[in-house]
């Protein structure tokens, strides 16, 4: 086992609605790395900045859609203002709680799910994860693969969840 794992510091913070816009795949887990990866080198040239009003920060949107399957986002802040291009598409975070962890570097992230989803999320007496809503990644402005991003799941706390059912 890597030490890493042992390093993630999950928090849970309520984060608010966020419009984003992107391009899209659909992949399984055993391409993701290499499908989402593809993904990013078609979407970063687009001009991002000079699309959508400077240099943003970007964000990793999926869901998963069955089994090992998901769908994964390429995406960056819009204006509500703004026309979204023909190839893109708007992806929508909800308002909500989301337990989150920095990563420290691209070569991570598959750890830091990992962690999250079979370590963390089991172990939890207070919160429980919302299967429906969006999963993504926040990368900072000027982000590099070998640079700390974080990883949000979306969550809830467990009495509001239980009442629900």
């Amino acid at each position: 086992m890597n030490t890493l794992m042992n390093t993630f510091n999950v928090k849970v913070a309520e984060r608010p609605a966020l419009r984003l816009v992107g391009m899209k795949i659909h992949s399984s887990l055993p391409r993701a790395s290499k499908d989402c990866l593809v993904l990013w080198h078609q979407f970063m040239p687009r001009e991002i900045g000079e699309l959508f009003g400077g240099c943003k920060a970007t964000y990793g949107v999926s869901t998963m859609t069955g089994g090992r399957e998901f769908d994964y986002w390429a995406t960056v802040e819009i204006d509500p203002n703004l026309p979204i291009p023909d190839d893109m598409e708007t992806v929508c975070l909800p308002h909500g709680d989301y337990a989150f962890c920095a990563v420290p570097g691209y070569e991570s992230l598959d750890e830091a799910y990992d962690f999250m989803f079979h370590r963390w999320l089991p172990r939890q007496t207070d919160f429980v994860h919302e299967p429906q809503s969006l999963c993504f990644e926040y990368y900072p402005t000027h982000w590099q693969p070998q640079d700390l991003f974080e990883l949000y799941i979306p969550v809830s706390h467990r009495e509001r969840s239980e009442k629900s059912s």
